[in-house]
């Protein structure tokens, strides 16, 4: 017997024909996205806050805080940092050369 024409790997080809560089993995998208984020942390400007209001001053401190932690973490490296990295499919040493250029 042979096969039917509407088999199942006739819709999704063979597993062998699977290009594993090109498949979206749902954990690396999440870790780009933590990456992204420390990225916004360490370079965008500080917030633009009413310091008049005592309710803002909280406000610029934690933000100072976040761009303090986002820098060390991208300079200094670390376990933390290439786990990260890793984790997201880049090249430690090159995430930090062009986050300096930044």
């Amino acid at each position: 017997m042979g096969r039917a024409s509407n088999s199942f790997t006739s819709y999704v080809g063979h597993a062998l024909e699977v290009n594993f560089d090109k498949v979206d993995v749902p954990e690396a998208s999440l870790w780009i996205a933590v990456l992204c984020r420390a990225v916004l942390d360490a370079c965008k400007g500080p917030p633009h806050l009413d310091m008049s209001r005592r309710a803002n001053k909280s406000h610029k401190s934690q933000y100072n805080f976040n761009r303090d932690q986002a820098r060390h973490f991208f300079l200094n490296g670390g376990a933390h940092f290439r786990n990260v990295c890793e984790m997201a499919g880049r090249n430690p040493l090159y995430v930090q050369n062009k986050i300096r250029k930044i």
